[in-house]
């Protein structure tokens, strides 16, 4: 999804039922989420969360990575999948 930005953009329209534009923004605040393996990382996790706490939600406490993310399935498959994991 991250070296395909077009085909991707069409695709989050499509199945979310948005515009272009809207469609755009989501597709950076999923780059920013994961690693070019897939595997999600902290600061793309941390991003989430202070998105969910800016809509109003979680905001009477912090909320780690550990609550919201196991990534152990993602670096098994991108090991797999001859990806570098660090």
């Amino acid at each position: 999804m991250i070296k395909s930005k077009e085909k991707t953009v069409a695709l989050v329209s499509s199945f979310l039922k948005v515009d272009r534009e809207a469609a755009e923004g989501t597709y950076a605040a999923y780059v920013k989420t994961v690693s070019g393996s897939g595997v999600p990382t902290r600061d793309g996790i941390d991003q989430i969360i202070k998105s969910l706490q800016m809509a109003g939600q979680f905001t009477d406490r912090k909320v780690t990575f550990e609550e919201v993310a196991d990534d152990r399935i993602a670096k098994e498959v991108a090991k797999e999948l001859g990806y570098k994991i660090f």
